[in-house]
């Protein structure tokens, strides 16, 4: 663990200094212990829970290869009249998904070690390993210019003579964005912090120099060679000095205060579970006075209170409320995940900006799951979308149990009739309504 790295992070627990200790980063008074695998240290307020979200993502993600691997197999084996070239096709996505199995289980080998099981974890169901892996191939494996285009949008805003002592990337992903700037101003040293392990994983064997073979699927493949196609990921980069990966969360990261002298938030604020203005202070807390947020991304604001959703003129109004002066800003067109078969590629409206830091603010708390979820003594509060929701999930289990392989939708809508006090028509629409959306879901991906 190189002592410059270890000087920038702090317990998230205690705020005090780490030490590297037995493979693992350890808090002053030895009772928080923080593990490093495949040279990537976890450093979560509870890193035993967050092992054990990661652990559950990482079997679903290789099971869906798996399965995906084991149903194909039954199709061929189905005696159905398949033509060869539909053959073809079906061993090539059976051997497809079996080498994914195979190749991700080795890069995701070190999250066997798993936490154990906890209910204060903070990262939103959805988020997953299968979710980005587009963004491997396209930072690592696909011939593509968006990679280049990124770094040339940016530098227009940063200017050729950037040079921050300690520089840090929020959400980097598979990191190719932070290891292309770093490369490409020399910068003393750079941190590239995601809390999703296999990009992190990945990167790590990018910097290491080491290849990796995955396949891509296309998700509208017009040709039978181009249903998947295997790339060999490798960095172009070679040796680099300085460069630091960090799995930790954005929402309570473990560096200790005004640490650096520029931030990147790369296609990040409109995708995290809080609202700008507390991601504007947590950037604040990061960089010293004087020091460069940059921004590059969407703004695609998706929150469910209207109030978050903010527009261009609102982001500067709070930029400037959490002690920032914006500088420079650029809007641009790109295209985003663009490889020259991706079928969802698309065009994307990038708001690039960068802003200094003339005050320090204070930072306000959050918690993504609601007290009653981490203190499991408190009382469960009963609100109307609860109880909307208590009738919609009795209907469902109602419904599903009465089938026993006997009685008909007609039979079900007059019992349901009786039952919930409804007119038999209400009652045979609503039961037709769920097994159709049953029935539907089982021919589509």
């Amino acid at each position: 663990m190189d002592a410059s790295f270890l000087s920038l992070l702090q317990c998230p627990q205690t705020k005090k200094d780490l030490r590297f200790f037995q493979d693992q980063l350890v808090s002053q008074d030895n009772k928080n212990k923080y593990p490093i695998w495949d040279q990537v240290p976890w450093v979560f307020p509870e890193p035993d829970h967050f092992a054990f979200y990661w652990q559950n993502k990482k079997n679903e993600f290789l099971n869906f290869h798996k399965i995906g691997a084991q149903n194909i197999g039954v199709e061929l084996k189905s005696g159905k009249n398949l033509s060869s070239l539909t053959v073809s096709r079906l061993e090539l996505l059976k051997k497809a998904h079996e080498t994914n199995f195979q190749n991700l289980s080795t890069i995701l080998k070190s999250l066997d070690q798993r936490g154990d099981a906890g209910y204060e974890v903070t990262i939103p169901s959805h988020q997953s390993l299968h979710i980005y892996r587009k963004n491997i191939f396209r930072d690592w494996g696909w011939e593509t210019k968006e990679n280049k285009i990124s770094v040339d949008l940016i530098t227009e805003v940063l200017g050729v003579n950037w040079t921050p002592a300690r520089f840090c990337v929020l959400g980097a992903g598979a990191s190719r964005l932070a290891m292309d700037l770093h490369k490409e101003f020399r910068l003393p040293l750079t941190v590239a912090v995601d809390f999703n392990p296999l990009l992190l994983m990945v990167a790590d064997k990018m910097l290491k120099g080491e290849r990796l073979f995955l396949y891509d699927f296309s998700a509208a493949a017009v040709e039978i060679e181009s249903v998947v196609k295997l790339y060999e990921l490798k960095s172009p980069l070679g040796p680099m000095q300085n460069f630091y990966l960090l799995c930790a969360d954005v929402t309570d990261l473990p560096f200790k205060p005004y640490q650096f002298q520029s931030v990147l938030t790369p296609w990040l604020i409109d995708i995290l579970p809080f609202n700008f203005r507390l991601l504007a202070q947590r950037v604040n807390q990061m960089l010293e006075i004087g020091g460069d947020w940059i921004n590059f991304g969407p703004m695609g604001f998706s929150h469910q209170e209207e109030a978050f959703n903010l527009t261009r003129p609102e982001v500067h109004e709070q930029m400037r409320e959490c002690g920032f002066e914006l500088e420079i800003e650029k809007v641009s067109q790109m295209k985003y995940l663009s490889a020259d078969d991706e079928v969802n590629s698309r065009n994307e409206t990038v708001y690039v900006f960068k802003a200094k830091k003339i005050e320090t603010v204070a930072v306000d708390g959050f918690s993504y799951l609601p007290s009653w979820l981490t203190d499991m003594n408190q009382a469960i509060p009963l609100s109307e979308a609860l109880k909307q929701h208590q009738q919609l999930i009795r209907f469902h289990a109602d419904l599903f149990h009465s089938i026993n392989g006997h009685v008909s939708v007609n039979q079900i809508a007059h019992l349901f009739s009786s039952h919930y006090k409804l007119p038999v028509e209400t009652a045979r629409s609503m039961a037709l309504s769920v097994l159709r959306q049953y029935e539907e879901s089982l021919k589509r991906k």
